[in-house]
C-alpha cells in the first residue's frame, strides 16, 4: 500500500499543535486561581506550570528544526514576522492597560528591553506575563543557525550536556525547592 508522506505530516503537525494546546492550557489553569476559583478543573495544576512550559519549548524546538531545515533561507525574518506584530501589539495593550488602571507607564528603557527581548537579561522584568519564554524562545531562534552548522558529534554532546543539566536543575527543584 502507498503511503501519503503529506497526509502524513499534516497529522504530525497537527498532534503537535494539539500537544501545544494541552500545555499552554495547563499553564494557563495553573494561573487562574490568583484570579478565579477553578472548582472542578483544580486537577489541571497538578501537571505543573513549568513542566508544561519546558514541554512546549521541547515541542518548539522540534518545530524551528523542522523549518530551519526546510528553508533556512530567511528564517529569522520569517519567525520576526510572526512574532513582532502580535507581541507590539500585546506591549501596546499592556502599557495602556496600565495606564488605565494603575496611572503608571513603564519606563522606556523597560519597553525597549522587552521590544529587544532583553528582558530576563538585561531585567528580571518581562511586564507582558508570559514574555519571558517568549525572548527565551527568540534566543533560541538565533542560535539556531549556529547549532545547523555544528557536526553531529558535537551537537549530540551539547544535547547531552542539556538533557544532564535539565535533569539536575528538575531533580533539584523537585528534591531541594530551587
Amino acid at each position: 500500500s502507498s503511503i501519503d508522506i503529506p497526509r502524513m505530516n499534516i497529522q504530525k503537525w497537527s498532534a503537535l499543535a494539539g500537544l501545544r494546546f494541552i500545555l499552554a492550557f495547563i499553564v494557563a489553569v495553573n494561573h487562574l486561581p490568583e484570579f478565579v476559583p477553578i472548582g472542578t478543573w483544580e486537577f489541571v495544576p497538578k501537571f505543573g506550570a513549568f513542566e508544561a512550559i519546558l514541554g512546549f519549548l521541547l515541542v518548539s524546538g522540534y518545530s524551528i528544526g523542522a523549518s530551519y531545515s526546510k528553508e533556512s533561507e530567511g528564517f529569522l525574518w520569517r519567525r520576526a514576522l510572526r512574532i513582532y506584530p502580535v507581541y507590539i501589539a500585546a506591549i501596546a495593550l499592556t502599557c495602556v492597560v496600565l495606564a488605565l488602571e494603575h496611572g503608571t507607564f513603564p519606563s522606556a528603557w523597560l519597553v525597549l528591553v522587552n521590544v529587544l527581548f532583553l528582558n530576563q537579561i538585561l531585567t528580571n522584568e518581562s511586564f507582558v506575563g508570559p514574555a519571558w519564554t517568549l525572548a527565551l524562545e527568540v534566543w533560541l531562534y538565533c542560535l539556531t543557525p549556529f547549532l545547523f552548522k555544528l557536526r553531529a558529534p558535537t551537537l549530540r554532546v551539547l544535547m547531552t550536556v542539556s538533557f544532564g543539566a535539565y535533569l539536575a536543575y528538575t531533580c533539584g527543584r523537585t528534591l531541594f525547592h530551587w
